[in-house]
């Protein structure tokens, strides 16, 4: 559960014979209480030392099993709500009580499994000694997790077993499993090749040919095909290369997230031009040191978006190749000048 949440102050339930008292033992009766684990973990510290501190507070929480679990919660006036236990979520069982036939004079009485059809907590581990071996049931909430999510846990849990030693330290342990670790490395194989010669507009425009029509762009409840931001970013590049452009020439584009952004960035890489995005939200005095600082050709705005139906939507014939300079971006500046 450390491992899961980070949490290093975790509290469990679990269920307690209560019949500490001697004249209690050989009494017929449901005398079980329920108590709240506190096990504050130290992660730096060894597994070894850990499991012999919640060791020690176990058995002085043995000790308080006749205090009432109701009056428990009364006292540390918690509000109560019916969905969820006011202590904990998750209850700890070890059914530690071999089974056995019990013998009334004549009559004799087993121990019965019951098909319960709901959880009571988030999730129960109840673990069973059975002769040398300890068997895990775990009840959960399908309400919050899925069944995938439970067989993974067991995995999780599993490894962190395999991986357990006195001497390492909570922090250092495992609990990937072999599968997960598996999974990991194919998901990170991510190398493939690519075409290098090519540019961002090369590639764009050979996705313009072959499905024109398909969605290339979604802003909240706007959507724009390949065709429509090829046409629009080409009037954009013939703009920006009939008011004088040169290849790798600054451009500064002051355009919010937007559908007309997407468009400015592309024309300005297809006028040859390298982009330099301006948050808006900038005092003036830095914007103006940004734009005299990169000696920027230009600036693209929402204006600007107004003026360029008259220019052509063809392909401007300029010649781009993968080492041309594409867009620089200035850091915040939060603590001097940007850079």
């Amino acid at each position: 559960l450390y491992k899961y949440s980070n949490q290093d102050d975790i509290v469990l339930g679990t269920p307690i014979a209560n019949r500490g008292h001697e004249k209690l033992l050989n009494q017929i009766g449901f005398y079980i209480n329920t108590l709240a684990l506190r096990n504050r973990l130290d992660i730096d510290k060894s597994f070894k030392d850990n499991l012999l501190k919640i060791s020690e507070q176990t058995i002085e929480a043995f000790e308080h099993q006749s205090y009432p679990f109701d009056k428990l919660v009364d006292e540390l006036e918690l509000e109560r709500d019916l969905s969820q236990n006011p202590l904990f979520n998750i209850m700890i069982i070890l059914q530690n009580n071999q089974d056995s036939q019990l013998n009334f004079s004549n009559n004799r009485a087993k121990v019965k499994d019951i098909d319960i059809k709901s959880s009571k907590f988030d999730m129960t581990f109840d673990y069973k000694e059975i002769e040398d071996e300890i068997e895990l049931t775990l009840e959960y909430n399908t309400a919050l997790f899925k069944t995938s999510t439970i067989n993974r846990l067991f995995l999780n849990l599993e490894a962190l077993i395999d991986n357990i030693s006195d001497e390492i330290t909570l922090n250092r342990l495992n609990i990937i499993s072999k599968e997960e670790i598996k999974s990991l490395q194919q998901f990170n194989q991510t190398q493939k090749e690519y075409p290098k010669d090519k540019t961002i507009v090369d590639l764009f425009n050979a996705q313009v040919k072959k499905s024109p029509n398909s969605i290339a762009v979604v802003f909240e409840d706007k959507k724009l095909t390949y065709k429509e931001v090829d046409n629009k970013s080409n009037q954009i590049a013939n703009y920006l290369i009939e008011s004088g452009v040169k290849r790798e020439n600054i451009i500064a584009i002051k355009i919010e997230r937007s559908l007309e952004m997407i468009i400015g960035l592309m024309g300005i890489l297809k006028a040859g031009c390298a982009y330099l995005p301006i948050d808006l939200e900038y005092p003036l005095d830095r914007i103006e040191y940004i734009l005299a600082d990169s000696k920027a050709k230009t600036t693209i705005d929402l204006e600007t978006f107004k003026t360029i139906d008259s220019y052509s939507t063809d392909s401007p014939n300029i010649e781009i190749n993968s080492n041309n300079l594409a867009y620089i971006i200035y850091t915040s500046g939060s603590t001097g000048k940007p850079k």
